[in-house]
């Protein structure tokens, strides 16, 4: 009897929450899109664990000064990029000037948005974009430290006073502060403004003659900086116009954006929010007949982590590596693979072959090459301009501890029976001469005494031994082995060449009378290693095997001579 009650109870308690579940109203963040209303994603707030991922929307369209023209597609844009990528974040929030209730989009409710958001944003892998659409202008900022102006960017909200930016709107660097605020290392920061005076962009007369008294136009771009994990996208690079089109209903870039959401450039099923931006930017480019050129900033380590579309697709055939250049400068380099060339970066990317290759990037109006290097690329994956301009470490330095030993058995009993313990000094240069590398080894191994047979009699006997090779080789990444994040990689290295073997033997005949023995052996030399570079620290640690083919100029024995050995190293890396 009790046994029943108790499944009764349960059965109960169950009907009450099912029955609880189905009465509660669900908040979904496409009913938020639809109302055009600041509403928050009830999975916002929920307790889930593990990675989530939030998306905010902002779009400004009207303004309290009159000198900021209303934006006809600001809001629209927002509720588009809103209303695609809802089903595919947990929560949200939409912030547009075409809701009743929040008409006024002004800085402190970005602010509120944000703070909201550093309250849900609890995990590091947690995934965050924000995009804004609105006027941008610069104005004159005071540095407290230094005493001296500079100019700073501002996104103009609803209540911007075009003679007062610094006091009315809301400035990148705060902005960029409450971005890098957020504990997520999966964040995209979405700009669809501009700073050049035209089109999303206003500058107040007092701003316009400073500008006019600058020997050009527009002086250098105010820095925006960022921190790792993070991407900053521009709908136009510094001095242009953000367009925004009739023909689209949508500002040029924010159209092709939310199409690229849909775009894996690179077949792996994935569309990351490097591969949207690089499709948006090779069409915008096309469209504006080169007047506009999206840009981004990012500080990424490894692949791009944050994935915006393609969560129902399966991995087609991966495409070639694709290279992108996400900053301007970087967009008018030449691109040249083993010697030849393959393009320009001014649509944003091009397609590589997979492999290793040699890769250079030329400056056309220096007609000089800014980076010329080995490098292996993978189908499928997607590499920076800018990571790779970074400053390479190709050249290594190595010492460490090693033996060698002979392996046919005449050796050992007349010469080696046991084998030789020493050191070894090495030089690599990567990619030296086109996609091999160089490497220089000197191996020391200090007298040794031993007892061996000459003439079926055991005699003392002791030597030392020198050998120095010049090997070309390669290398290739481990993948599993390596953590880009922690700037750990992990590489398989290979070397042959030719080889020198020097003598210095000593020891007593069937007289008595001591006999020192000098001989130089030449020949052939391999080698194989697993190496451990940790780039922070410019260190490195590496095992390796080597085997060597040497014509023997000893009285017993084999002509040919088989010596193996193997190493245990450590290197820095410039």
């Amino acid at each position: 009897m009790r046994n029943y009650l108790l499944a009764k109870s349960i059965v109960a308690w169950f009907a009450i929450h099912l029955a609880l579940s189905l009465l509660t109203p669900q908040h979904s963040t496409q009913a938020a899109a639809a109302n055009g209303e600041a509403k928050e994603n009830s999975s916002a707030r929920s307790e889930k664990k593990g990675p989530r991922r939030f998306l905010v929307s902002i779009g400004i369209s009207s303004f309290s000064d009159p000198l900021w023209n209303r934006l006809q597609y600001a809001a629209k844009d927002a509720h588009d990029v809103f209303q695609t990528l809802s089903g595919r974040f947990e929560g949200g929030w939409l912030l547009t000037t075409d809701s009743e209730a929040d008409k006024k989009v002004t800085a402190d409710k970005i602010r509120q948005i944000f703070k909201r958001l550093e309250k849900a944003n609890l995990h590091p892998e947690d995934t965050v974009l924000i995009y804004i659409s609105s006027h941008g202008t610069i104005g004159k900022r005071l540095n407290a430290r230094t005493q001296s102006y500079s100019l700073d960017k501002y996104l103009v909200t609803f209540e911007t006073q075009s003679e007062l930016p610094l006091e009315t709107s809301l400035s990148h660097e705060e902005l960029f502060e409450q971005f890098s605020k957020l504990p997520s290392r999966r964040k995209a920061l979405i700009l669809d403004t501009c700073y050049s005076g035209t089109g999303k962009s206003r500058l107040s007369p007092r701003m316009m003659a400073l500008l006019e008294r600058q020997k050009s136009r527009f002086f250098a771009e105010p820095d925006d900086n960022i921190i790792e994990g993070s991407v900053i996208l521009s709908a136009s690079a510094w001095g242009e116009e953000a367009q925004e089109s009739a023909a689209h209903k949508n500002g040029l870039y924010t159209h092709h954006l939310i199409k690229g959401f849909d775009e894996d450039l690179n077949g792996d099923g994935k569309v990351t929010i490097t591969e949207a931006h690089t499709y948006a930017t090779s069409q915008v480019v096309t469209e504006s007949e080169g007047l506009q050129h999206p840009s981004a900033k990012m500080e990424l380590v490894g692949g791009d982590p944050i994935v915006v579309g393609g969560f129902d697709k399966k991995q087609t055939a991966l495409r070639n590596p694709i290279l992108y250049a996400f900053e301007w400068s970087s967009r008018k380099l030449e691109i040249m693979v083993n010697g030849k060339k393959s393009g320009n970066l001014l649509k944003g990317g091009i397609e590589l072959p997979p492999g290793k290759i040699r890769l250079a990037l030329v400056d056309p109006q220096q007609n000089s090459s800014i980076l010329d290097r080995v490098v292996t690329l993978r189908s499928g994956q997607e590499y920076s301009a800018e990571e790779l301009l970074r400053p390479s470490k190709p050249h290594q330095g190595t010492v460490g501890a090693t033996f060698l030993g002979f392996s046919q058995g005449a050796l050992q009993q007349g010469f080696a029976p046991h084998p030789f313990p020493g050191f070894l000094m090495r030089y690599s240069a990567e990619g030296l001469f086109s996609t091999s590398d160089l490497h220089v080894g000197l191996f020391l191994f200090p007298s040794h005494k031993n007892q061996v047979k000459s003439l079926n009699q055991a005699v003392e006997h002791s030597a030392s031994l020198a050998m120095a090779d010049l090997m070309l080789g390669s290398h290739d990444e481990v993948r599993l082995l390596t953590n880009r994040k922690r700037e750990i990689q992990t590489f398989t290295k290979w070397g042959a060449g030719p080889t020198l073997l020097a003598i210095d033997r000593q020891f007593e005949n069937q007289e008595f009378r001591m006999q020192k023995q000098r001989a130089t052996l030449g020949g052939g030399k391999f080698f194989l290693g697993l190496e451990t570079r940790f780039s922070e620290q410019h260190l490195s640690v590496g095992i390796s095997a080597e085997g060597s083919v040497l014509k023997s100029s000893f009285d017993f024995g084999p002509a040919w001579i088989v010596v193996g050995g193997a190493s245990l190293n450590a290197g820095m890396m410039w």
